[in-house]
């Protein structure tokens, strides 16, 4: 696919495997300028249903997971979410229904993607409103781990229990933290 760059107008060819989560990143050819660009899917899939199998919905132990994360004061709720099969576990406050939390999900991992081609060494995206963020952390493959919070920034002592519970989550998954494509 062709695409130009938005700050120096240079084309720029890009083969398929650049476009990752509904996004063409890429740094221009001729100015080294980040560009993204949203790129409707060859195929509409809709999120997989709560109760899905597979590596999004980890067994019980990624549910312990969740709420140990909840316990840290300031976190409302935390969620897996995978780009292929959309909603795991889950452990939130019932009035995020399903589709809010599919939307916030996608959201966050195609934002994801899209700074991680301009900036491959990123690990998380967040978006924050009004001192409240939302985190999305990189588990493995297309799969986050999502945690809603009442303050932000968080105290340090939280970076190191999101770190614990990404490779408790992996380890669930039964694969290594997987590279996108740049």
């Amino acid at each position: 696919m062709i695409f130009f760059c938005e700050d120096c107008g240079k084309k720029n060819i890009l083969k398929s495997r650049q476009i990752v989560g509904g996004f063409a990143g890429f740094r221009c050819s001729a100015c080294n300028y980040p560009n993204s660009y949203p790129v409707a899917p060859p195929r509409e899939r809709s999120p997989a249903p709560h109760s899905a199998p597979g590596p999004a919905n980890p067994p019980e132990g990624g549910l312990k997971v969740l709420k140990g994360i909840n316990l840290f004061p300031g976190v409302i709720g935390s969620f897996v979410y995978d780009l292929d099969t959309g909603i795991g576990s889950r452990a939130v406050p019932e009035i995020l229904g399903e589709r809010e939390l599919a939307t916030f999900g996608e959201i966050l991992a195609k934002n994801f993607h899209a700074g991680r081609h301009g900036y491959p060494d990123i690990t998380e995206s967040t978006l924050v409103f009004r001192k409240k963020a939302l985190i999305a952390r990189h588990i493995a493959g297309k799969r986050f781990i999502a945690v809603m919070t009442r303050t932000f920034p968080m105290p340090p002592k939280f970076k190191g229990l999101l770190d614990q519970a990404v490779e408790r989550l992996g380890a669930f998954a039964g694969t290594p933290k997987a590279s996108f494509p740049s």
